[in-house]
């Protein structure tokens, strides 16, 4: 039988995209085995914490040889770090198989600005791991131009099996944004679109904001510019608060600078919504342009405007484009990423 031990961040304590994954395989993975290697948004703790996080994977694998490979779940810089420093001890110490799993949206730019000695570090990693993951064909050409890997393969991002009921939606469109709030994910050229657009859009739409970062940025700008008829933040939002917001939604929107492959946008598509976002990362392979949303420049903000607008005119077609995207997110159900993910175990295990 298998023995897979999974590191990564705290999924139990931590927000974002790779907590999201690792929590949904915890909760449909029968034989998952993890540890953190951080749980804590305070990089002070995190570095305070770490000869810890570490000392229980070393002797975990130590006092259970069984465990022949392990999963690392990893983005860039930080996270990079922490994961090289114990790639090597499992690697070359402990004498295990290693997984590394590449969740980072902006690991190319980490790469391009890397200097030669973590440059060096960085290729060791990818080329001397058993296999690498990553979330897209993008991210797949990406790393075999830049790297030599002993193996690759894309697993798509899992979210959880949504929670669909028929509820009473309001008179207004609405436009939902879930991510961190600043410059990346996009969220000031979404309010600088209603701003200059809110003759428009008054009584029309609404635009629900909900996450966590420069929210005082946020609030401040949505005063400044007198957008509260219009849009609502929300805060962070989580469990059966986020499933109900994601039902009572129409259409979602993230005109991101730089994705791998955003769990809010599967999620929002097995909600059967229409999507808005940028062609970035591996966003091209579940937003389909004309059939369950558009793909827009990033920072072109006549770009959101027009794909906004769309909807507006165009109130049918939210329905048609929810379903095609309930359709295209069914691979990334838990069921097919498990067994995908599985198959990927077995061959390195071979």
């Amino acid at each position: 039988m298998r023995k897979i031990l999974t590191i990564g961040p705290d999924y139990r304590t931590l927000k974002g995209g790779v907590a999201s994954v690792l929590e949904v395989y915890s909760k449909y993975d029968k034989k998952f085995t993890f540890l953190p290697t951080y749980s804590s948004e305070n990089n002070i703790i995190n570095v305070l914490k770490f000869p810890i996080n570490y000392f229980k994977i070393f002797f975990f694998l130590l006092l259970n040889p069984s465990y022949k490979i392990v999963h690392i779940h990893g983005a860039s810089r930080i996270s990079f770090y922490r994961k090289y420093f114990l790639f090597l001890h499992i690697k070359y110490i402990l004498g295990r198989k290693v997984i590394y799993h590449i969740h980072g949206g902006e690991y190319h730019l980490f790469i391009k600005e890397s200097n030669k000695l973590v440059y060096k570090c960085i290729k060791h990693m990818l080329e001397k791991s058993d296999a690498i993951i990553c979330l897209s064909k993008q991210w797949e050409d990406f790393f075999v131009k830049e790297v030599n890997p002993k193996a690759i393969y894309i697993l798509n991002n899992t979210i959880e099996m949504p929670k669909l009921k028929k509820i009473k939606k309001s008179d207004k469109l609405t436009f939902l944004f879930l991510g961190r709030i600043g410059e990346r994910k996009g969220v000031f050229d979404l309010l600088s679109v209603v701003t200059e657009n809110k003759a428009i859009f008054q009584e029309k739409i609404s635009l629900v904001i909900g996450g966590d970062g420069d929210i005082e940025r946020l609030q401040k700008d949505i005063e400044k510019y007198d957008l509260q008829s219009i849009v609502k933040y929300v805060g962070w939002i989580s469990g059966e608060d986020k499933y109900k917001l994601l039902q009572s939604s129409d259409v979602y929107i993230l005109p991101s600078y730089n994705e791998g492959l955003p769990i809010s946008i599967l999620e929002a598509m097995s909600y059967k919504m229409p999507i808005i976002s940028t062609d970035v990362g591996g966003i091209s392979t579940i937003v389909k342009n004309n059939q369950n949303g558009f793909l827009i420049t990033p920072g072109n903000n006549t770009d959101i405007f027009n794909a906004m607008q769309y909807f507006l005119d165009n109130p049918s077609k939210i329905t048609e484009y929810g379903e095609k995207s309930y359709k295209l997110v069914q691979d990334f159900l838990p069921e097919k990423v498990l067994k995908d993910l599985y198959n990927i175990y077995n061959e390195i295990c071979k």
